[in-house]
């Protein structure tokens, strides 16, 4: 999905199964010029209209979660997969 980023590898913290994965990037930072501002609220919006339509929603979307690359944004997708029972 462009400007989605799913994580691909799983990692078990502190009992909590999750996914993760590197971005090389910078969170989204403000404040910004108003063109810049536009230019990368167009990707964020493209992003998530990607996403939707494969019916997935973002429940936590904020600045640490929009990384901006060389390539565009990149909008992250968190969440905990549960609770991690092979002990």
């Amino acid at each position: 999905m462009p400007g989605v980023t799913v994580p691909p590898s799983e990692a078990v913290y502190k009992g909590w199964r999750r996914l993760q994965m590197l971005v090389d990037g910078e969170t989204l930072k403000s404040p910004l010029p108003v063109a810049e501002a536009l230019r990368l609220a167009i990707q964020i919006a493209s992003a998530l209209e990607v996403a939707h339509k494969r019916g997935i929603t973002h429940r936590d979307l904020k600045p640490a979660n929009i990384m901006v690359t060389r390539a565009g944004i990149k909008v992250l997708f968190l969440q905990v997969l549960g609770w991690d029972t092979t002990d």
